[in-house]
């Protein structure tokens, strides 16, 4: 058999694509979903068309590849790079080299691009068609209200040897609150883009979070509903911090999606966000790249879980899966004007689950 069409997806293909993904996944896999599949793949801000391709042959579909195109804050300039998202080929025909043809589609949009949450055993298809670089794994940070809840979750392995978890510190509130006030959102506004102005330089290499791009994101996505929380003072937004809680067998965890932040408010910030989901969930994490916040987070009782026995705690819930416990990200640029060692240097990088396809719904 030999499959050589790689081509745009068309609003009328997605009922046989709804049926191959079944057929592959499951019956609510998210990517069958076709609200979802719209928001992800035609509403994103930055594409004219659907940011997807089908590998067919005889009208049979084979695989597929999609892209998040975002527009990206490098340096000092703005420039649109796109997330490979989505990229599965029909177990039948894997052995033919059909995955390095619709990465090598994809690679044909723009440089640069970028992959979170990659199959290792995948990446070197990645280096033989471009200058691909592993930039490393997410931090994952851990706060733990319910020790209890906690241990239950975690591997036999792990909890046979009577391993006592890090916990959580208690914090008594008396951080100044800088004057802050603190407020729910529904929608972002220009307010937020004069915000984004001014702390945008914090960040190397980070997605330009415009109100654009906030409101496509975060405010109208069409399955989960953020809490986004805004710090203000003297009526000008000062940071942000949006999170959204988990339940699956009588357990929740808050995840914080995204968190930006002038420097001076984001121990207050991140102080009044564990107050308020204190006795709403078992524990809260954050995953994210970048050198910002450690300390804060350490300060405030969070933990980094790399080399803890919490390194084997799910990450994936609903339904609770133990088979990857990271996150991981790759880059490839071609640009001669984008400096490679400010692009190729992992602590330059600021990416939170709220990138990419990383905080998606597994509704099963």
């Amino acid at each position: 058999m030999i499959l050589d069409t790689v081509r745009q997806f068309k609003k009328q293909d997605f009922e046989k694509l709804a049926e191959f993904v079944k057929k592959h996944f499951h019956e609510k896999y998210i990517l069958s979903d076709e609200k979802f599949f719209e928001w992800q793949y035609l509403s994103n801000p930055y594409t004219n068309d659907y940011a997807f391709f089908l590998l067919e042959k005889d009208e049979n579909i084979y695989g597929y590849i999609g892209m998040v195109p975002l527009d990206c804050k490098i340096g000092d300039s703005t420039v649109q790079l796109n997330t490979f998202v989505n990229l599965f080929v029909d177990e039948r025909v894997r052995s033919l080299g059909f995955g390095t043809l619709l990465i090598k589609r994809a690679m044909e949009e723009k440089s640069p691009a970028m992959v979170i949450g990659y199959n290792p055993d995948s990446f070197s298809i990645y280096q033989k068609l471009g200058d691909w670089r592993g930039l490393g794994k997410f931090y994952r940070y851990a706060y733990i209200f319910n020790q209890d809840s906690v241990k239950k979750l975690l591997p036999a392995d792990v909890t046979k040897h009577h391993i006592i978890l890090n916990k959580g510190a208690k914090h008594d509130g008396s951080e100044e609150s800088h004057g802050l006030i603190f407020e729910q959102i529904k929608t972002f506004d220009k307010s937020f883009d004069d915000f984004w102005k001014s702390v945008r330089s914090r960040y190397v290499i980070t997605t330009e979070r415009t109100s654009i791009y906030m409101n496509w994101r975060y405010a109208n996505h069409p399955h989960f509903k953020y809490n986004i929380q805004i710090a203000k003072k003297d009526n000008q937004i000062m940071g942000y911090i949006i999170y959204r809680i988990e339940t699956v067998d009588n357990f929740s965890i808050v995840r914080i999606v995204d968190f930006v932040s002038q420097e001076q408010v984001q121990t207050v910030i991140l102080q009044n966000f564990l107050s308020e989901v204190r006795t709403q969930a078992d524990m809260a994490d954050f995953m994210f790249s970048g050198q910002q916040y450690h300390e804060t987070l350490k300060k405030l009782g969070f933990f980094d879980v790399c080399g803890t026995s919490f390194e084997k705690f799910p990450i994936y819930f609903n339904p609770i899966d133990y088979s990857k416990n990271y996150i991981n990200f790759c880059a490839w640029k071609k640009q001669e004007s984008i400096d490679k060692n400010v692009f190729y240097n992992r602590n330059n990088w600021y990416l939170t689950k709220g990138d990419s396809d990383q905080d998606r719904p597994n509704p099963h």
